[in-house]
């Protein structure tokens, strides 16, 4: 788990393959439900953005048309 970029009003935490336990904490730690934290593991998942009390969940994908044709 790697804090990105943080300012009084912005946070991003980037996670590289992280486990069930990261997961769980980052959800407990920012009250936000598990599920909507294991959305973002799900390749084929859509843009999404929740609100939940002042935390602002979002996923979004990007194309990097030079990755591999078998990345996620």
């Amino acid at each position: 788990r790697e804090i990105i970029l943080q300012n009084q009003n912005y946070l991003w935490i980037d996670l590289n393959n992280p486990s069930q336990k990261d997961l769980r904490e980052l959800a407990r730690e920012y009250s936000l439900p598990l599920q909507t934290v294991k959305d973002c593991l799900t390749p084929d998942h859509l843009q999404k953005y929740e609100k939940n009390g002042n935390v602002h969940f979002l996923i979004f994908r990007a194309f990097d048309d030079h990755c591999e044709a078998k990345a996620d």
